[in-house]
């Protein structure tokens, strides 16, 4: 998959949800993705950027900022202190 493919339209007859539509009152959100090269290319940052989607830097070679990760790290020492 590339970034044209990544942000090329579904086909009409399948209606796709909006990005927005948990959001009904038009409430403000960040959108999150991963550093995939299709995420990350120009085509599909100015896509986002002309829908008016704001997008969560995530700097190259940083820790994965989602916090159920967090939370696994920590169920799996909790785990091995019970389990050894």
């Amino acid at each position: 998959l590339n970034a044209k493919k990544h942000i090329e339209p579904a086909p009409k007859p399948k209606p796709t949800p909006s990005i927005r539509d948990p959001f009904p009152n038009n409430e403000p959100f960040i959108f999150q993705q991963n550093p995939a090269t299709r995420h990350t290319a120009t085509a599909c940052k100015a896509c986002l950027q002309y829908k008016g989607i704001d997008i969560s830097p995530w700097p190259g070679n940083s820790p994965d900022p989602n916090p159920i990760e967090n939370l696994w790290r920590r169920s799996k020492i909790l785990v091995r202190k019970k389990r050894p």
